[in-house]
């Protein structure tokens, strides 16, 4: 319904996100309230699904002379074979792969990263509470830093059992 030939979810026309929308009134029961969670769900959607487009079809075949990446994808057929050149044309030029490798170094640089999965600080608040028995404001924002860096195994990964170290010393 949204074609791959958008660089981001910004370019996309509001008639069509309004389309989407309706679509979702119309086969899901969601709260009207609801639509900017919605919408946003549904462009890192579609932004996932360009990824992996990417990653299966052009990344590693670009360098490939013998290589039809143009040739429309019999998996997709609701992809047209316009949108599909196009999007293949954008995918191996020079631009593209700097903002690949932007994103990868950005990434690189977080040093404390959570463990939390799907569940979040949400999650991890409400398993607290269930233990201690404490309400949300008695918890504390250094345990719950803790914890969300905990390893599954127990411990922490060494940069973060130095911050972990100083906050048990304050």
């Amino acid at each position: 319904m949204v074609p791959i030939t958008h660089e981001s979810w910004l370019e996309v026309r509001e008639e069509v996100r309004e389309g989407l929308w309706q679509y979702v009134l119309e086969n899901f029961v969601v709260d009207p309230k609801s639509r900017k969670q919605t919408l946003q769900s549904i462009g890192k959607k579609w932004r996932n699904f360009k990824h992996y487009l990417y990653a299966k079809f052009i990344k590693n075949r670009s360098k490939d002379p013998k290589a039809n990446l143009f040739k429309p994808l019999k998996d997709y057929p609701f992809i047209k074979k316009e949108y599909w050149k196009v999007f293949v044309s954008h995918g191996v030029t020079k631009k593209w792969e700097d903002k690949s490798m932007k994103a990868k170094i950005v990434r690189a640089r977080h040093k404390y990263n959570h463990r939390l999965s799907r569940k979040g600080y949400v999650g991890l608040i409400n398993d607290i509470m269930q233990e201690t028995g404490k309400s949300e404001e008695e918890i504390d924002r250094t345990l719950l830093w803790k914890k969300a860096r905990e390893l599954k195994t127990g411990g922490y990964e060494s940069d973060v059992k130095m911050i972990v170290d100083k906050i048990d010393e304050l």
